[in-house]
């Protein structure tokens, strides 16, 4: 099993009433040795919490600039990323990625989304209250949260909002981060940056990937800021798209990564013909 794993939490100013329950979701955690968590202020102030932790204040930059800081500040063999936003549900989320030490990197936990947006602030008492009991069965109820299924209006391939990417809930060992160069910084703002440092890393370790699939977590549902929307789609959707042209690939393709239903016969990685 891995020696230490450090959870790298990204917390943003939009996350004031959802950044507490995300930690407490880690803290409640079972059988998870050696735990380092580090909390990276991306222009916002940390939260009053009584419990030993790493506190990293960055000046709103960007999603890949402030998980880089994080890691420089963390020092276990294993990094787990979490957005302040998201809950852990499964109560062995982090031993089991810790029982993962033969296994460089992992993502794509079903991510469930609280529904109808503005009950999570409603009832937000209630909510850790559920949480710090870790009761995964009300948190989870069809009343309060729903899982997306469908396909995105955008790309046309099967809806991925229901699955969490690298820095929303993922993991990667510290060796392999170091090898890719970590997130790649010329992603500004919002967007591509998850899906870059995805396609390193399996261009790098395509053998030793791991679905959380098994895994759950709860996306605290918040309205779009349109701004990540224009970044996501726009000019980080366009670097995205270069990046992977300029080593040869014409697309890289996390649906078939996942292991998701319709997509077979496809490659994770598709070269120009």
């Amino acid at each position: 099993m891995g020696e230490s794993l450090c959870v790298v939490v990204l917390n943003h100013k939009n996350n004031k009433d959802t950044i507490e329950p995300c930690l407490y979701s880690i803290l409640g955690q079972e059988g998870v040795r050696n735990l380092e968590l580090v909390l990276v202020n991306n222009g916002c102030l940390p939260p009053l919490m009584d419990h030993e932790m790493v506190l990293v204040n960055v000046h709103e930059t960007s999603r890949a600039i402030a998980r880089n800081f994080g890691v420089l500040n963390a020092h276990a063999d294993q990094i787990v990323f979490l957005d302040g936003d998201t809950i852990l549900i499964s109560k062995d989320a982090l031993s089991y990625i810790q029982s993962c030490d033969s296994i460089n990197w992992g993502f794509g936990a079903k991510r469930f989304w609280t529904y109808p947006p503005g009950l999570f602030e409603e009832k937000r008492n209630v909510y850790l209250q559920k949480i710090l009991k870790m009761d995964s069965e009300w948190l989870l109820d069809d009343a309060r949260c729903f899982f997306p299924r469908g396909l995105d209006p955008i790309s046309g391939y099967k809806d991925l909002q229901g699955y969490t990417f690298p820095g929303n809930f993922g993991f990667v060992s510290r060796e392999l981060f170091i090898e890719i160069g970590g997130f790649n910084e010329a992603f500004q703002g919002y967007g591509g940056e998850d899906d870059y440092f995805a396609y390193c890393c399996y261009k790098s370790a395509p053998k030793t990937f791991v679905s959380l699939k098994d895994l759950h977590v709860l996306h605290i549902n918040h309205r779009k800021v349109k701004s990540n929307d224009a970044e996501g789609q726009n000019q980080n959707g366009s670097l995205l798209k270069r990046l992977i042209n300029m080593n040869g690939h014409s697309s890289f393709n996390v649906n078939v990564l996942l292991g998701l239903p319709d997509y077979s016969g496809q490659e994770v990685l598709e070269q120009y013909d």
